[in-house]
């Protein structure tokens, strides 16, 4: 997995949360026990090994901080997965130029940021 794939997921799902709950707001990021879950529902798309490789991306993601795991209110005690002002950035580059998977030539198919992905809120 890419980080373009990683935080492609990440605004994926979270944009499916957006539009499929009813009280709309902060909460809408996903835990990471979702998006755990979600990238088990698509292991088809993603490859076998889409929850280990999201594992370490995250990881990268973190420092870079593009990506921050916090509550969603001050009261919150569960780790949702956002993506920064500066990840959303990052992401929007991305989608426009390429990562640099695609930027390299014969590696395409290593990421799958734009790939068919089916998301559950209901499945963790």
């Amino acid at each position: 997995m890419t980080e373009h794939t990683a935080l492609f997921f990440i605004k994926g799902l979270h944009d499916h949360l957006r539009v499929s709950v009813a009280h709309k707001g902060e909460w809408c990021w996903p835990t990471r026990e979702l998006v755990t879950e979600n990238l088990k529902l698509n292991r088809a798309v993603l490859g076998a090994d889409a929850v280990t490789s999201f594992k370490s991306q995250l990881g990268a993601l973190r420092r870079k901080r593009w990506v921050v795991l916090e509550g969603c209110v001050s009261h919150c005690h569960a780790a949702h997965v956002k993506l920064t002002s500066t990840g959303l950035a990052a992401l929007e580059l991305m989608n426009e130029d390429g990562c640099s998977v695609h930027q390299a030539r014969g590696r395409k198919s290593e990421c799958r940021a734009g790939a068919a992905v089916k998301f559950d809120r209901k499945a963790a």
